[in-house]
């Protein structure tokens, strides 16, 4: 860990940035709740694991899975950052517009 941390600015210059990844760990609690939502819709509907299941049925699963966890992060992310604009937007509490001075 300590390794790790010593060379974090080294790391950061020289690692490839995967965009898929850092929308997914922007979005790291709604895409965790949402894979739990996921993970139990699988197993409701398809069950647990089955040797006899094909491999087709579970690339399904999985790759439906991922961009389901993608989607829910990509729409927080975009929620976030539209709240964030809206709260620049909007003046402080202290803020008085000038028609309202008296």
């Amino acid at each position: 860990m300590l390794l790790l941390m010593h060379f974090a600015p080294w790391l950061k210059r020289r690692l490839p940035q995967v965009q898929v990844l850092e929308t997914l760990g922007l979005a790291a609690l709604p895409v965790f709740c949402a894979h739990l939502v996921v993970a139990l819709l699988a197993l409701g509907l398809f069950g647990s694991v089955r040797p006899d299941r094909p491999l087709s049925v579970d690339l399904l699963i999985l790759f439906t899975g991922f961009y389901a966890l993608y989607a829910v992060a990509r729409f927080s992310v975009a929620r976030d950052r539209r709240k964030a604009a809206r709260k620049a937007r909007t003046p402080g509490p202290g803020h008085m517009r000038p028609s309202e001075s008296s």
